[in-house]
């Protein structure tokens, strides 16, 4: 399905894959939104002893923080992966998001970024830019967001770029730009671009969903209803 880039007015998507639903097959898909909602980020408190993160530690964030990705002075990480893999030791509350915000420019990743934080459901990426032609994630030889089981609470302002022109190896799926699989769950936010992948722009398989906001030009050839989830 793609969203055309019109002055169509602000849509949103609630449905559901039951087994195997492929959303750009030979066609990627190109999303992209309009608006995108303001955040307040809170102090950060750490280590309450009693509360087990992952992997057995005592390490929890309790109210929200932000993490700049980045190359700045002021950044705190270079590559989304590395800020991504900070979180790994820590439980998140309820009571807090993890915002990793990424600063513009491109970004070239050699593999897939997993998702597989627990609690990647306070966890949102997004770009700094208000566009998404701002930030752009390249995969330039692998498939690209993937979750497996897992829900991230939301993906806004980047662009998801492949090379079209990359030959997988023979036996090998040609790469994909999104995948969300088994029950797992993605929020894309207001703007989010995917293209250029060989294969499936996003694919959805064995109950995932994506929940996604955009706009519908009404002279585009859209596929979707308003709140769908595919």
């Amino acid at each position: 399905s793609s969203g055309g880039h019109g002055g169509g007015g602000h849509q949103g998507g609630h449905g559901h894959s039951s087994k195997n639903s492929l959303i750009g097959r030979g066609h990627p898909v190109d999303i992209l939104s309009r608006q995108m909602g303001d955040l307040v980020c809170l102090s950060a408190q750490d280590g309450a002893a009693g509360e087990n993160g992952a992997n057995g530690s005592n390490l929890v964030i309790r109210e929200s923080r932000e993490i700049k990705v980045g190359n700045t002075g002021d950044d705190d990480f270079a590559d989304l992966a590395a800020a991504l893999a900070s979180l790994d030791d820590y439980r998140i509350m309820p009571t807090a998001t993890v915002t990793i915000r990424l600063r513009n420019g491109n970004y070239t990743l050699s593999a897939p970024l997993y998702i597989t934080h627990e609690n990647a459901r306070q966890i949102q990426i997004i770009g700094d830019d208000t566009e998404a032609l701002g930030v752009k994630l390249r995969f330039l030889t692998s498939a690209g967001l993937v979750l497996d089981g897992t829900r991230l609470g939301l993906l806004d302002g980047v662009t998801l770029e492949g090379d079209p022109n990359y030959q997988a190896p023979e036996g090998e799926i040609p790469p994909y730009g999104i995948a969300v699989r088994n029950h797992g769950m993605l929020h894309l936010g207001s703007k989010v671009i995917v293209r250029n992948f060989p294969d499936n722009g996003i694919l959805v398989e064995n109950h995932g969903h994506v929940v996604a906001d955009y706009d519908l030009d009404p002279g585009a050839d859209a596929v979707g209803e308003a709140d769908d989830v595919f």
